[in-house]
């Protein structure tokens, strides 16, 4: 029963290699070989070769420098980050709030052996980003510098790394999982989940090149003193190295923090396996409602859908969070950044030349309109109808009403944090009041005019047999259009300014631009009102 069950985990982890969600049936098992044959030739082939080449740079000069626990320690920090980051997103799901546990739980399967197959499907994924970062490692170890006894470290490192990950995966999953039997809004909730623990996981990583160039000054320089906490990476470098008083120490802590899980994990899994969340007592409390114009009710209902999936809001609308985070920083950091925007333009250092603060406007210009290109939940937005589509064709609004609050919605999400962003812009830049309008009115018109061909591409490629969400919003090819049209517009936009934006100048050339999104918008809501009603009309 447990390699039944185990079979069903690994089976639903790689479901997209097995299952074609588009037509709704198998794969041929050519084409299940092929796309194994291709993920692992990206896990082992594209992230091994990035770590190899890591480890070759590092290896060498730390060994000879008597340095080599540094080099362990080093590749098995980045080790643990990278497998939990792979791997806790599926401990949620997998291990505590699985679709199928009341199904499971109603079979005459033991309790145990549900756990056990659930938590090996997450220590082999674990086991998997981990040894993209640890297998390299303790190869080249082995042959450049440590020998044997630095390939047999670092392997069996790599097995405690994998246990320790599966610790950590654990953990986090819990704490998701909890919170989100409290919350109401699950969807929002594990959205700011994986924002944090993405922001998390960029900020650990950006601070550990500070510290690893720092580490390997001090070692070229004489040596790295230990001290403090330091001794816990010590003791876990030397364990790679293959000493065994460190070994035995690090598979003593791992082994115990595994067993305290497990305990745990024995007495609350069934209590949240089926918990039903948060439900409070109906309380009827008479109030008065409102009543919606048809377009704030048409706009209410597409908001509605977009906040109640998290991959919605994650593949959808990040452009949202970039643009705010891009606002913010440039009010703090705006003037080194206008700097290197206007050496862009003048080949070396910033200049105060107009032309090159004007390059810098422009080129800032481009980088919002390509930051506001990340959203496009008008392009998935038809798809996502479904099968529900019956429902809102069924009402007395015209088809023109319902296209048009799935473009407001994308218009507000992207076009108030576009403004945010363009407005912190024009207050570091040092150019004339006309520019400065300009400028926020070429990022608003841009926006308008990405919406259009967001919806376009979802008009021209709907799909509305999807069995998953995710199909629509993320893999389907009119999402992928829909981005790199919004790009390639902010890359012609700063580049056409490389081309003459020294003859025309920058408050012409913003002119220009913003008479072309004009017209491009003009061209794209008319071909909406024509030929867009009526491929939505025979849907």
């Amino acid at each position: 029963m447990l390699k039944v069950l185990l079979k069903k985990q690994l089976t639903e982890i790689f479901r997209g290699h097995y299952y074609d969600a588009k037509k709704n049936t198998g794969r041929s098992r050519s084409a299940v070989i092929g796309r194994f044959i291709a993920y692992f030739a990206v896990m082992g082939g594209v992230l091994g070769g990035c770590f190899t080449l890591l480890s070759s740079f590092l290896c060498p000069p730390l060994a000879a420098a008597g340095a080599g626990w540094l080099f362990y320690a080093i590749m098995g920090m980045i080790a643990v980050i990278l497998g939990a980051f792979g791997s806790v997103f599926s401990t949620y799901s997998t291990l505590y709030l699985a679709k199928d546990n009341d199904l499971l739980l109603s079979m005459p399967i033991p309790v145990q052996d549900i756990m056990i197959s659930r938590l090996l499907s997450v220590y082999l994924m674990g086991l998997l980003y981990s040894g993209t970062v640890m297998v390299p490692a303790f190869l080249v170890a082995g042959a450049r510098g440590m020998g044997p006894a630095g390939a047999v470290g670092g392997f069996l490192l790599w097995i405690l790394i994998s246990i320790f990950v599966l610790v950590l995966s654990c953990l986090l999953g819990f704490g998701v999982a909890k919170a989100s039997l409290k919350l109401k809004n699950k969807s929002i909730t594990r959205a700011a989940f994986a924002l944090v623990f993405i922001a998390a996981y960029y900020l650990i990583y950006f601070r550990a090149q500070i510290v690893l160039r720092e580490l390997i000054d001090r070692v070229s320089a004489g040596g790295v003193t230990v001290s403090g906490p330091a001794w816990i990476l010590y003791g876990f470098g030397r364990a790679g190295e293959g000493r065994p008083l460190p070994l035995l120490l690090c598979a003593a802590v791992v082994l115990v923090l595994f067993f305290v899980t497990w305990t745990v994990l024995k007495r609350t899994f069934l209590d949240i396996a089926t918990a039903s969340g948060a439900t409070g007592k109906a309380v009827y409390r008479e109030r008065r409602t409102e009543q919606k114009s048809v377009a704030r009710t048409l706009l209410s209902r597409e908001f509605a859908r977009f906040t109640g999936s998290s991959n919605y809001i994650l593949n959808s609308g990040m452009g949202s969070i970039l643009l705010i985070v891009l606002g913010v920083v440039l009010l703090i950091k705006g003037g080194a950044v206008i700097d290197v925007m206007s050496s862009m333009f003048t080949g070396g250092a910033a200049s105060a030349d107009p032309a090159s603060v004007g390059a810098a406007a422009v080129i800032m210009c481009a980088v919002i309109c390509l930051a506001a290109a990340v959203n496009d939940t008008a392009a998935p937005s038809v798809s996502l109808e479904g099968n529900t589509l019956w429902l809102v064709k069924s009402l007395p609004v015209t088809t023109m009403q319902i296209l048009t609050a799935k473009l407001k919605m994308q218009m507000i999400l992207t076009g108030i944090p576009a403004l945010f962003c363009a407005v912190c812009a024009v207050v570091r830049l040092q150019i004339g009041p006309a520019e400065k309008v300009l400028f926020v009115v070429v990022c608003a018109l841009n926006v308008c005019m990405h919406a259009l061909w967001c919806l376009i591409m979802g008009l021209s490629r709907t799909n509305l047999n999807w069995t998953h969400e995710i199909v629509v919003i993320k893999q389907s090819l009119n999402v992928f259009l829909a981005m790199l049209g919004g790009w390639i517009c902010a890359l012609v936009l700063g580049g056409g300014f490389m081309l003459i934006g020294r003859i025309v100048g920058t408050a012409v050339y913003l002119a220009l631009a913003a008479a072309v999104c004009v017209v491009l918008s003009l061209i794209l809501f008319s071909w909406i009102r024509t030929r867009g009603v009526k491929i939505f009309d025979a849907l």
